[in-house]
């Protein structure tokens, strides 16, 4: 797919999660007419006291564009392994567990992590953001004194959980504001041409579930189920759990807590 259109950042633009409005143009007044949004995250390298990291890996992850291609219909089953998903495409409607035609063209952003990061914003906190790749990179969560996981952030390359616990180690402390958090490993690989970071699979597991849940959830996940990752608890002080109570949908569960002191 080529690009139709690009845009240069102004060099003034702040750090955030821009949404634009795409519409079409009618061939008459009693034409029909459609529009979407398209998203995106504008980053910076400046020290702030929060990363607000988006979970833009499980946004592709649940994402059916153009039809009904994500990494949950697969035609074998919902958790299959080595499927793959592109960053390379449009995000269309959220694959699971409700209509949400809010998250057409946005991914997950407007159904779990808008709220959160409006509020931060109206409170006044020093914010910036990032997406999941810019986090493979331990500077780049190191610089600021606390690292934000928000909404539904499940899908992590191993790498980025390595950065998480260097930052962690060196001083960032780390706030879980989630569920289901590093649950499906999921390795970025480049594209076709080779652009790096643009392809992401479901490969296997972060190491938390124990054996006896593994064998409990067979019905759910796939024979082949493997870990692949670290103890994703070591980093969050929770885990995803299976059985889950999201029973058929397979979802598995986790609870994360923490605080933040409001600026004086």
């Amino acid at each position: 797919m080529g690009a139709s259109l690009s845009l240069t950042i102004p060099e003034d633009w702040l750090s955030g999660v821009y949404l634009g409005r795409l519409t079409t143009l009618p061939g008459g007044k009693d034409q029909p007419w459609w529009q979407s949004y398209v998203i995106f995250i504008v980053k910076d390298d400046r020290k702030a006291d929060l990363l607000f990291q988006c979970s833009d890996n499980t946004w592709q992850a649940y994402n059916r564009w153009p039809d009904n291609y994500s990494l949950y219909t697969d035609p074998r089953a919902a958790h299959a392994f080595d499927v793959a998903v592109s960053f390379d495409r449009p995000y269309g409607k959220y694959a699971q567990i409700f209509d949400a035609p809010q998250s057409v063209g946005s991914g997950e952003f407007l159904l779990w992590e808008f709220p959160a990061a409006y509020w931060l914003e109206q409170r006044g906190y020093d914010v910036t953001y990032g997406s999941n790749v810019d986090t493979l990179l331990p500077s780049h969560v190191s610089r600021c004194r606390a690292f934000l996981s928000v909404g539904h952030d499940e899908y992590w390359d191993v790498r980025q959980y390595d950065a998480v616990a260097k930052a962690i180690a060196g001083g960032t402390s780390a706030l879980w504001l989630c569920g289901n958090s590093v649950f499906a490993v999921s390795p970025f690989e480049p594209s076709t041409k080779g652009a790096a970071g643009r392809i992401i699979s479901r490969a296997g597991l972060f190491g938390g579930l124990t054996d006896a849940e593994i064998e409990a959830e067979r019905k759910v996940f796939p024979k082949e189920l493997i870990r692949l990752g670290p103890d994703e608890s070591l980093i969050i002080g929770a885990r995803s759990i299976v059985p889950s109570m999201a029973g058929e949908t397979g979802h598995a569960r986790s609870r994360s807590i923490g605080f933040l002191p409001e600026r004086g």
